[in-house]
């Protein structure tokens, strides 16, 4: 009885010794994504000359615009219409642009979600490899060596 009974001990304190390793590499995990997501945050800086180039063209394309209605109300016929499909073409240049703006914007207000997708396609590739090692089986592309001796 009393073996049963310390074999239970025993069982016990490993399982409480288990819970407390895996809480303390928690926390060290979470404070590791925690300074991981600020600097992010900060590299997302970089994306602020690429925004100010942005309104640059946006600014451009209206005076691109508005000459183009000049030139399109003296000159007539031929041109007028030239300058109509011209102005078409500008104004999809320019939706396009405003959603370039927009995913810039998403990206700079969330980096989280950069992060949370850069951490799950880690966790997924880590578990895909330990699972790989638990086959504990060569993969077809390798070849064992030999060791000449």
């Amino acid at each position: 009885m009393r073996l049963i009974r310390n074999l239970v001990l025993a069982m016990i304190n490993a399982t409480l010794l288990l819970a407390a390793i895996c809480l303390f590499l928690l926390w060290q995990l979470s404070g590791t994504v925690e300074k991981v997501a600020a600097s992010f945050a900060g590299n997302l800086q970089v994306l602020e000359p690429v925004t100010t180039e942005i309104g640059g063209l946006r600014s451009d394309l209206a005076a691109m615009k508005a000459d183009l209605a000049t030139m399109g109300e003296t000159a007539g016929g031929t041109a007028g219409a030239s300058a109509a499909r011209i102005e078409a073409r500008l104004t999809t240049f320019g939706t396009k642009l405003d959603a370039v703006q927009t995913r810039i914007d998403n990206i700079a207000s969330e980096p989280e979600r950069l992060m949370r997708i850069g951490v799950e396609t880690a966790s997924k590739k880590a578990g895909e490899t330990i699972l790989n090692l638990s086959n504990c089986a060569l993969s077809d592309d390798v070849q064992p060596e030999t060791v000449n001796g």
